[in-house]
């Protein structure tokens, strides 16, 4: 079997993990962030307070969420590359969860997990960062001040507010009207896989 440690088998194992790490650190942030007791912070402008959902809001419970969730794809990634590659292991056959143990503790191999495991975790936590800036940015988020709600995406039709006055009920939070959220995504997750296997290869693994 070839060995996943060297050449493009360690770059293609790399960028999967800053792909997967950047998605799951992303989702967490979203969905988890959102039950943060403290008010979401714009990235670009870390003194001003933004309403939850809004694109490129942020908070430290959800950044912690992002990292933990890399963390988690780079333990999983680490835990079936040594299961499911013999080179990776003590020996093919007498794999168990014994030689587990001893080979992820001692020497080269312990440094190689927790290498990826790290990887993982930075890969997270960049995922989140870089789609948090492009949302700030080429995203559009609209506020109700009817509702008190956020809108990612197409306004609604106009209509006046039920106070009768000619102002807009939505009005504009952050962003420009240039990306979808699925544009945003692919652009983090392709960013992320790149940075997580150069420095896979060129630094640290």
């Amino acid at each position: 079997a070839p060995d996943a440690g060297d050449g493009w088998s360690r770059t293609l194992v790399l960028l999967a993990l800053g792909h997967f790490a950047c998605c799951m650190g992303d989702t967490l942030a979203s969905e988890l962030g959102i039950l943060s007791r403290s008010k979401p912070v714009l990235v670009l402008n870390p003194f001003r307070q933004v309403p939850p959902g809004t694109n490129g809001g942020i908070s430290l419970f959800g950044t912690l969420m992002s990292l933990i969730g890399g963390l988690f794809m780079g333990a999983t990634a680490a835990l079936t590359t040594y299961l499911s590659n013999p080179a990776c292991s003590v020996s093919a056959k007498s794999a168990s969860w014994l030689t587990l143990w001893s080979a992820g503790v001692h020497g080269a191999d312990r440094m190689l997990w927790l290498n990826i495991i790290f990887l993982g975790g930075l890969g997270g936590l960049l995922g989140s960062m870089i789609d948090s800036v492009l949302g700030a940015t080429f995203q559009r988020t609209y506020y109700s001040r009817e509702t008190k709600q956020v809108l990612l995406g197409r306004l609604p039709p106009k209509k006046q507010s039920k106070s009768g006055s000619d102002d807009s009920e939505w009005v504009v939070i952050t962003g420009y009207d240039i990306l979808s959220n699925n544009q945003v995504n692919l652009i983090s997750s392709v960013a992320t896989s790149a940075l997580v296997a150069y420095l896979g290869t060129s630094v640290l693994v």
